[in-house]
């Protein structure tokens, strides 16, 4: 007896419908774990999956089998109980001679490699076909396939355990976000188990896509920008979703030149593993353009926010334009400009210090993080930007020199606010 054990592990929502589906004969122990954030608990349940008759789970139908199912009659049989080959629900005297008969007919049993198949995509998606052998445990036999479900498919019709695998399709036209079970049905008068019963499984479920990377950038005009832009689509658990189709398209008009077509439009040919990517290329005009992406099958889309800057010198600057707040949560409020002629791109405030040059001594601490971010400054624009300091234990005669050290372009561009006998 082979026994496999595997842990599940189910979060989100107040209600969870776990499924199992075996890839193989043999015993399985599934177990479900429960937390409400205060306690745990957990149950396990012995599943068996075998062909009919197959009562141990090892593959073969004999003697062994016919004992089990013998000493097994009666009890109530859940679906697909192997010692239940007539499906009646319960273990029946009907069921031993059934199987009884299935050993004394000479025949070979049928089985499936794999036992079972699952196919899972986004709503509105055909996930791939996936191939299936049908097996014989003695001589070869031909057989016909046939399908329970409208949207389960199974080809070709008719073949032979020595011939090539079946292809099992599903056709998902007008299915929304469910979980469906059918079977493939194998007929065989060659095969003592006929009709063999293989499950099909087919889960659809819902798409969002996110941004991953390329979000925001800035880029010179005329170049190209660094980062690809991607996307990450996934179910709604969160599941990355492979070989899904996006499409990135570009601006129909160029920054500054409405009469301009944007000469850069991209599809997202070219796929990574989990992620969809297109390359862009800044425009001839200063501004910002926004790149478009969607996903096909969902309901959600996902915009990129591009700007294209003035290439050239930069001149940093800036100025207190107020101070606010108590004493213990001072906010300095500053306006720093670029006087051009280039754009300042992803400009930031590096650091703050506070030189005391009169009033009683004390320790003012800065409670702002650096570098503060302003983003991209466009020449003659000023962008503002908040930092808190606690003066307590300072007076209110208390004065300071104040240096606040500026940087834009990747450390190309650099300015420095000075100020002296600041209060706070």
């Amino acid at each position: 007896m082979r026994c496999h054990v595997q842990r599940f592990h189910l979060h989100h929502g107040n209600t969870s419908a776990p499924k199992f589906t075996p890839d193989r004969t043999g015993f399985f122990i599934p177990r479900l774990e429960a937390f409400d954030g205060l306690a745990s608990g957990f149950s396990n349940v012995l599943v068996a999956a075998a062909q009919k008759c197959d009562a141990d789970a090892n593959g073969v139908v004999n003697q062994i089998d016919i004992q089990l199912i013998q000493a097994a009659l009666g009890p109530t049989a859940g679906p697909n109980d192997p010692r239940d080959p007539r499906a009646a629900g319960s273990i029946t005297a009907g069921d031993l001679t059934f199987c009884q008969n299935l050993i004394l007919s000479g025949l070979p049993t049928a089985g499936s490699t794999p036992a079972s198949l699952t196919f899972t995509g986004p709503v509105g998606t055909t996930p791939a076909s996936q191939p299936l052998t049908v097996t014989s445990s003695g001589v070869s036999f031909t057989f016909t396939v046939t399908t329970d479900q409208s949207w389960l498919t199974a080809s070709p019709s008719t073949s032979t355990t020595a011939g090539a695998p079946l292809t099992v399709g599903v056709n998902t036209t007008g299915l929304g976000a469910q979980t469906l079970h059918g079977n493939v049905i194998v007929t065989s008068s060659g095969a003592a188990n006929s009709p063999l019963k293989i499950p099909v499984t087919l889960s659809l479920v819902n798409a969002t896509i996110a941004v991953s990377a390329g979000n925001p950038q800035v880029a010179n005009v005329s170049a190209a920008f660094a980062t690809s832009l991607q996307v990450l689509v996934t179910d709604t658990s969160h599941n990355p979703l492979q070989g899904q189709s996006v499409v990135f398209t570009a601006p129909s008009t160029a920054p500054a030149e409405p009469s301009r077509r944007c000469p850069h439009r991209d599809r997202a040919d070219q796929c990574l593993r989990y992620r969809h990517l297109a390359s862009v290329h800044s425009q001839r005009y200063a501004g910002e353009l926004h790149c478009h992406c969607y996903y096909r099958r969902s309901r959600f889309d996902r915009h990129f926010a591009l700007t294209n800057a003035v290439p050239g010198d930069t001149s940093l600057g800036g100025e207190i334009s107020g101070k606010s707040g108590p004493t213990n949560a001072r906010v300095w409020t500053f306006e720093v400009g670029n006087d051009g002629p280039g754009s300042a791109l992803n400009t930031q405030i590096t650091g703050l210090t506070l030189f005391q040059t009169g009033g009683a001594a004390c320790s003012p601490i800065i409670k702002t993080v650096f570098p503060v971010n302003l983003g991209n400054i466009a020449p003659q624009v000023v962008a503002p930007a908040n930092v808190t300091i606690d003066f307590t234990g300072c007076a209110s005669t208390a004065n300071f020199k104040l240096t606040v050290p500026l940087s834009a372009n990747n450390g190309a561009a650099t300015g420095t606010i000075v100020r002296l006998n600041e209060f706070q």
